[in-house]
């Protein structure tokens, strides 16, 4: 008589499913999403937008280039310090008074720090924007300057620049 001994079935292990496989995909998507969304409003967006563009205006004081000057700025554009509220420059008076300047005293200015956007509303169907930019001018000192910064036709161009130290 033959005996037959039977083996206990042996448990065939199986995998935890799927989901772990699209969870980590599904996170892996939105980190990649929210990377490219910042990427892009931190380079394309208003801000520095902004940034580059009293970058440009204060090269143009340091560098004495009035006409470069004047293409960052709308054709009324005016610059007044706080000393001479009253007076200040535009235009040819404006290109004159900062080549000049910089012939006269070599002119430099360093920022300190990033310029902040104080206000920023819709003026008289322009965007318009408030921005205070601290600085250290070789001929006045730590003080800041103050921006009217207004969109015209899709550009973004200085109005009105005051410095205050």
């Amino acid at each position: 008589m033959a005996q037959t001994i039977e083996r206990p079935a042996t448990a065939v292990p199986t995998r935890g499913g799927r989901w772990p496989i699209v969870a980590l995909a599904v996170m892996v998507v939105a980190a990649l999403g929210a990377g490219t969304w910042w990427l892009v409003d931190e380079y394309t967006g208003v801000d520095r937008q902004i940034e580059v563009l009293i970058d440009d205006y204060l090269q143009a004081w340091v560098d004495g280039d009035g006409e470069a000057l004047l293409a960052v700025m709308t054709p009324g554009g005016r610059h007044v310090s706080s000393g001479t509220p009253d007076t200040g420059y535009s235009g040819e008076a404006l290109a004159a008074f900062v080549e000049s300047i910089d012939a006269t005293y070599g002119f430099t200015m360093q920022t300190l720090g990033d310029p902040v956007i104080v206000e920023s509303t819709n003026y008289y169907l322009n965007d318009y924007y408030l921005v205070s930019q601290p600085a250290d001018g070789s001929l006045t000192g730590i003080g800041f300057s103050l921006f009217h910064v207004v969109e015209r036709d899709g550009e973004l161009l200085i109005s009105y620049h005051e410095w205050v130290d």
